[in-house]
């Protein structure tokens, strides 16, 4: 509940009875009457008469009450009783700013903007009375939190609610804060904090307007379209300028145990590969998630398909990777599956017929979100082996290079293959370094990546 302090109510002045034709409004109320309010008040004061007096200022002029004074003005009364004080600006307007914080019917935004004038009238006053004093040694005036848990205190509110009003009368540009005054949006602090934290004018009046215009319901949901739309156009921006590479694949016919020494730390952005699935290759899980560690950028990722089997050595190696590279050791991401299509593989140690394959996605700290959203349960399109054994699907792979990479992006797969991967990144204008340790399947993929490429 608000509660002003008494200093600052404007009751100290003399209470008197003033003719109501002599009063001055304002030129521009702080607060819009209301004549639903108004009415009511006038039936109020016809019963019981009027138990809060108006305040005017020593020349007339309207400080508070301009609710009383219109149901008094419809009931046809003559005089109406008023505190009478000092004609002073700043305490007048921090006069009419706590009479409208008393009551309980402003918006959420009204509510911020008011609270926000009071702080600065405060300041106002205390840098006027320190010019009075002539007092120059006085000590600065606290700032920040601390400044804004004092007002907080002042007002009657916790030191958040101060914070999250100040945030919503400061950053929500002028013009937005009159295009949703009217509307459910000033009555709803959660929607208003949304609407302050994009804090770009352009931002904020293309989410007003398209909730104005009904294409979306509310902030949250602007906000999302509007940054989807944002980096849809960044997006676009940047396939552009991909296009005007000449050399944006990169394909190496060697190990890439023996190759890995030649790329750079934080260079790739994503790492995406089938590994292979032969049993002697378990002892390699370990190694080659340490190189993804080292050569992926800060908030990179590393899509790995990967047999059941292969499962307890994959989590070895993040362990591993967690003990060399310490904060900056990538982590378990998130686990999708790949259904297979129109067939089941008999697992005959455990038993099980097997219906999909694990796609394991793990980053690079910082971690973040991806770009867009994706299914986690991956549909096959059947066993594309024309090429080679392990070859996966292009329509498989894509939702995750949407998901974490954006155009002009390094795509590494170290165990290529067929070169799907290399034909994915082309479509979607990433750039890509392929690796194929066997001469026969690196000239496959070469035919395969350059064909898709014209």
């Amino acid at each position: 509940m608000m509660q002003i302090s008494k200093e600052h109510e404007g009751d100290s002045g003399s209470e008197t009875i003033i003719t109501i034709s002599e009063i001055i409004s304002p030129a521009r109320l702080r607060r819009p009457v209301d004549n639903e309010r108004v009415t009511a008040l006038a039936g109020s004061l016809k019963l019981i008469g009027l138990q809060h007096a108006i305040t005017v200022s020593e020349n007339n002029v309207l400080i508070a009450g301009n609710h009383r004074l219109a149901a008094a003005k419809q009931l046809g009364w003559k005089t109406i009783k008023a505190n009478v004080v000092p004609k002073d600006d700043l305490l007048n307007r921090l006069c009419s700013i706590d009479d409208n914080l008393l009551h309980k019917d402003l918006t959420a935004l009204e509510t911020s903007e008011h609270l926000k004038e009071r702080e600065e009238i405060l300041n106002a006053l205390d840098e006027r009375e320190k010019e009075l004093s002539g007092d120059t040694d006085q000590k600065p005036k606290k700032k920040g939190k601390a400044a804004s848990k004092i007002l907080a205190a002042d007002a009657g509110i916790s030191l958040r609610s101060m914070q999250e009003n100040l945030q919503i009368a400061t950053a929500i540009d002028e013009e937005v804060r009159n295009l949703i005054r009217d509307t459910p949006i000033a009555n709803s602090k959660k929607e208003l904090i949304l609407l302050a934290k994009m804090n770009s004018k352009p931002d904020q009046l293309r989410v007003v307007k398209s909730i104005l215009e009904g294409d979306v319901k509310n902030v949250k949901e602007g906000a999302t379209n509007a940054a989807r739309a944002k980096q849809r156009e960044e997006f676009a921006s940047l396939g552009e300028e991909m296009k005007k590479l000449p050399d944006t694949i990169l394909l190496i016919n060697d190990d890439f145990f023996e190759y890995e020494e030649k790329i750079a730390d934080n260079s790739i952005d994503m790492i995406l590969t089938d590994v292979p699935y032969v049993e002697e290759w378990k002892e390699n899980i370990a190694p080659f998630l340490s190189i993804c560690n080292r050569i992926l950028k800060p908030g990179g990722v590393v899509v790995t398909y990967l047999g059941h089997v292969r499962l307890p050595e994959y989590f070895d190696g993040l362990r591993e990777c967690g003990v060399s590279f310490g904060k900056d050791a990538i982590k378990f991401y998130w686990e999708c599956a790949l259904a297979h299509a129109g067939f089941l593989a008999a697992v005959h140690p455990v038993g099980a017929m097997c219906g999909f394959k694990p796609i394991m996605i793990a980053m690079k700290p910082p971690i973040h979100k991806p770009y867009k959203m994706y299914n986690d349960l991956v549909q096959g399109s059947g066993r594309e082996k024309s090429v080679h054994d392990w070859q996966q699907s292009a329509e498989e792979a894509l939702p995750m290079v949407d998901a974490f990479t954006k155009p002009g992006d390094v795509i590494l797969d170290p165990f290529m293959g067929a070169g799907t991967n290399g034909i994915i990144s082309k479509m979607t204008l990433r750039k890509f370094i392929g690796i194929e340790i066997d001469k026969d399947t690196y000239n496959d993929a070469f035919r395969e990546i350059t064909k898709a490429s014209q």
